[in-house]
């Protein structure tokens, strides 16, 4: 369960939410649904698209027609992660 709050904390910054200590603005770190609820995760999905717009073939990892949300969620937490290394670096 640690390793989901974490990376939820990490789709949530990459999504510009506003972050404290406590949690996103309005919830806790424990409310954040991206790993289970496809209401969260797709506004992740659009915004992915808007940075890889021309790198179709990598967006396919995030083709929510699979329905498998699992499968989904890992591939989002694996592309931010590697965003950010990117553009830290």
């Amino acid at each position: 369960m640690e390793d989901i709050i974490i990376n939820n904390i990490l789709i949530a910054k990459f999504m510009a939410e506003k972050v404290d200590e406590g949690g996103m603005t309005g919830y806790d770190w424990d409310d954040l649904e991206y790993h289970y609820s496809w209401d969260w995760l797709i506004p992740v999905i659009k915004k992915i698209a808007t940075i890889e717009p021309d790198n179709i073939g990598k967006m396919q990892q995030f083709n929510p027609y699979t329905y498998d949300i699992d499968r989904i969620y890992k591939g989002v937490v694996e592309y931010i992660k590697s965003y950010n290394h990117k553009t830290c670096n």
